[in-house]
C-alpha cells in the first residue's frame, strides 16, 4: 500500500513540474541555505590521471602531487529524476 502512494505522490508531482506548477526543485535548492544540507559539505573532489599507479591503502594526499588533474570546480543545479532508477524514463 505504501508503495502505491509513493508512486502516486511521483507521478502527481512530475505531472505539476510537466505544467509549470511545480515547485520542488525551488524547494530542494533553498535547502542549500541550510547549514546542515549544503552540497559544499563534502569538499572538493581531486582527480588523478589515469594510468597513476596507487599504492596500498594510502589516503590521496599522501599521493603525488604530480598526476593531479587541473580542473574548474563546478556546481549543478539540482535535478530530480522521475521513475525507476535504470527504467531509460
Amino acid at each position: 500500500m505504501l508503495l502505491i502512494i509513493l508512486l502516486n505522490t511521483i507521478v502527481n508531482l512530475q505531472a505539476k513540474y510537466i505544467r509549470g506548477r511545480g515547485k520542488l526543485v525551488e524547494y530542494i535548492s533553498k535547502l542549500n541555505s541550510l547549514p546542515d544540507f549544503r552540497r559544499e559539505a563534502a569538499g572538493l573532489s581531486t582527480f588523478f590521471r589515469a594510468g597513476y599507479d596507487y599504492e596500498g591503502e594510502a589516503i590521496c594526499s599522501e599521493y603525488s602531487k604530480d598526476y593531479i588533474v587541473d580542473r574548474e570546480a563546478w556546481r549543478q543545479e539540482v535535478i530530480v529524476h522521475y521513475g525507476t532508477i535504470a527504467s531509460g524514463n
